[in-house]
């Protein structure tokens, strides 16, 4: 899958689930709908192929979330290598976006998030 590094997806996930990331396509109890408030999201990319193996592919901020995710330019280029999308999202405080978003790319060091690479392949 294009060089892609993909992990044990379930310690991620529950992870993040513990940290109040929601998902509009989660079947559990980190389930909740899109809405126009500011918010930091994340795409993870997952292995369809069982589930079991992902990584958080792309890390981005909004001030209105539900209209940045719809149509996001990012998402066909994550499902063009065959995986599958999960989004997931955590309002923020307007002043806080920027840094907070700054911080998780660090943490996650998402391959679709450009910084001196080719998208999509890990560094």
């Amino acid at each position: 899958m294009n060089g892609l590094a993909l992990k044990p997806w379930q310690p991620i996930r529950c992870e993040i689930e513990r940290e109040g990331w929601r998902s509009p396509n989660a079947y559990c109890a980190a389930f909740d709908c899109l809405d126009d408030f500011p918010s930091v999201y994340l795409f993870s990319a997952i292995d369809p192929m069982g589930f079991k193996r992902g990584v958080v592919g792309y890390v981005g901020m909004s001030k209105r979330l539900a209209t940045r995710i719809s149509g996001h330019p990012i998402r066909p280029l994550i499902e063009k290598t065959g995986l599958y999308v999960q989004t997931w999202f955590k309002p923020c405080p307007i002043d806080q976006l920027r840094e907070v978003e700054r911080e998780l790319i660090k943490r996650f060091d998402p391959p679709w998030n450009i910084a001196g690479r080719n998208r999509g392949i890990a560094a």
